[in-house]
């Protein structure tokens, strides 16, 4: 079976199927798929309950049942040279790579603590070709869709294995495999179905603080399952799994090509830049024919930016891209190929991408708008290829704060011990 959980009618037939297990959808006012606490108005017409909050991975009602497939897997053996990578893996990466195979092997919950661009997905290799032979499947997750889309191909371009991608914006994929590469979400519709489950981008929203997507998590754990949690800024309920000991720590504070992290250049301007553009960003486009990525805090500012850097008459190709936007890969992939040369966007872009040679601008920094993680990860998109190491992190504001000051120490510290 598949580990499946999808909603039966209370009147279905229990049997005496071992493989099936039936849990009750509701319990005391709380859904037992999603955690949620069923409100007084969340009614159907009929006036029976139901949870709002994971509808739209199949209803459910207080005179349903949670049907859950139970996962008894047997894998064959992965063929001969399922596994082609040939690269190789640097001194302080095969490290952290064997403690991280060496802790999942004693079923000890991992968490991946590594600077942007520390070359994250090749140390996984190693973990994933163990799981694979040792017939464990695998749930390779993210909070973030834009990370499943870059990452599913970079990790399967190296293993010759089938494998499904679930997430909102394709149509399900219903094959049973292995391995699977999905959105957080995707997990309410399992139980018990996994045994090593890969967490990308742990400290992201919409994980971050939310207990509903935590409790999927830890439904989707089979009994000899272990967790890897990878991140490059440590969220609250990181830190929480930390103190309480409940996950090992590996620490990578290098990029995989040696040089150390591109620091933000604060740049103090007289006006908000809606009333005039800064002085010298002429010059830094018409200096740098690279990439651009330009952030700001609102969708609402996209087209006024786009407009402005329109107005200055250089020929340059801008487009917007924000969580509203429907060709969002298709628009990343031509600023990759050089088919636009800036792209102006929110922080749905803050991780999950790599452009070669990439320079960014970020935008209204000093309003409180944006996180310390976000501005953390903003900066990590700079700088990330071998070849093109030393990349721009310019911020413009009218004030320099504590917040972009401290951004700044955090950047020289890491870069001060790498090794720590």
């Amino acid at each position: 079976m598949d580990g499946r959980m999808v909603v039966a009618c209370k009147q279905s037939n229990k049997g005496d199927d071992a493989t099936i297990l039936y849990r009750p959808t509701i319990v005391e006012n709380i859904c037992q798929r999603c955690l949620s606490k069923i409100k007084k108005h969340w009614r159907l017409p009929n006036n029976i309950l139901y949870c709002w909050n994971c509808a739209t991975y199949g209803r459910i009602d207080e005179n349903k049942w949670l049907m859950c497939h139970i996962e008894t897997h047997t894998f064959e053996a992965p063929p001969e040279c399922f596994y082609t990578w040939n690269g190789t893996l640097t001194p302080l990466q095969t490290d952290v790579a064997n403690k991280i195979l060496e802790g999942l092997k004693k079923r000890q919950d991992q968490l991946l603590y590594a600077v942007t661009g520390a070359g994250k997905t090749e140390i996984l290799f190693p973990c994933i070709k163990w799981a694979l032979e040792a017939g464990k499947r695998i749930a390779y997750v993210s909070p973030r869709v834009d990370v499943i889309r870059e990452i599913a191909p970079r990790i399967m371009a190296n293993f010759k294995i089938r494998y499904t991608i679930m997430h909102g914006e394709i149509k399900e994929q219903c094959d049973y495999t292995q391995l699977i590469f999905a959105t957080i979400h995707q997990l309410y519709k399992f139980y018990h179905a996994f045994d090593l489950i890969i967490v990308d981008e742990a400290d992201a929203f919409p994980l971050n603080g939310n207990q509903s997507l935590w409790y999927a998590l830890a439904q989707v754990r089979s009994d000899r399952s272990t967790l890897l949690y990878m991140t490059a800024t440590l969220s609250q309920d990181l830190k929480r799994l930390i103190r309480f000991e409940q996950v090992e720590v590996q620490n990578l504070l290098q990029r995989f090509h040696g040089y150390r992290l591109p620091n933000i250049q604060i740049s103090v301007v007289g006006k908000c830049w809606k009333k005039a553009l800064p002085f010298d960003i002429r010059q830094q486009f018409e200096q740098q024919k690279n990439p651009w990525i330009i952030f700001v805090p609102m969708i609402d500012d996209l087209e006024s930016i786009k407009n402005k850097i329109e107005q200055l008459h250089l020929n340059l190709k801008v487009a917007c891209v924000s969580s509203e936007t429907s060709n969002r890969e298709e628009l990343i992939k031509k600023l990759k190929n050089g088919k636009i040369d800036i792209l102006c966007t929110t922080i749905i872009l803050e991780r999950g991408i790599t452009i070669s040679n990439v320079q960014i601008i970020i935008l209204d920094a000093d309003k409180g708008k944006y996180s310390d993680e976000t501005l953390l990860q903003i900066a990590g998109r700079s700088g990330r290829d071998v070849h093109f190491p030393k990349g721009k992190i310019i911020v413009y504001c009218q004030e320099n704060t504590k917040q972009l000051n401290r951004i700044r120490e955090i950047i020289n510290g890491i870069n001060r011990e790498p090794n720590m």
